[in-house]
């Protein structure tokens, strides 16, 4: 309400952007952990025996993707806390709550898809 009375109608913008941001985010995130899963465990089989540069490569390539989880799950938490706001402020209310839900879900079906494809694709034993 402003001083007339008015209801104040707010832009649904902040909203729109939070969620766009911990969508992308998980996106990135999940992405990085399907490139990081699938590669690191076959590479784990191969280390025994010596690594070609190739692989070294790739290994490496690994590792510089593995560090890139930062970055996303940074932009999904992010969108998270941007939700937040967006909720509390009623700027979007409805694209607010799906990005606190998709923010902080991300981190944890990340790390649980890595996992799953690391052990999948690793030798046990």
């Amino acid at each position: 309400m402003n001083e007339l009375g008015n209801r104040v109608i707010r832009s649904t913008r902040l909203g729109t952007v939070a969620l766009v941001l911990a969508v992308v985010g998980a996106v990135g995130s999940c992405a990085s952990s399907v490139f990081a899963g699938l590669n690191l465990g076959p590479l784990e089989v191969r280390s025994n025996t010596g690594l070609t540069d190739e692989e070294q490569v790739l290994l490496l390539a690994v590792f510089i993707v593995m560090g890139s989880q930062l970055v996303w799950v940074g932009v999904a938490l992010w969108g998270a806390i941007q939700g937040i706001v967006a909720t509390v402020q009623h700027r979007g209310r409805r694209s607010g709550i799906a990005a606190v839900v998709v923010g902080f879900a991300a981190p944890l079906v990340s790390f649980v898809l890595w996992l799953v494809l690391v052990l999948a694709t690793s030798p046990i034993g």
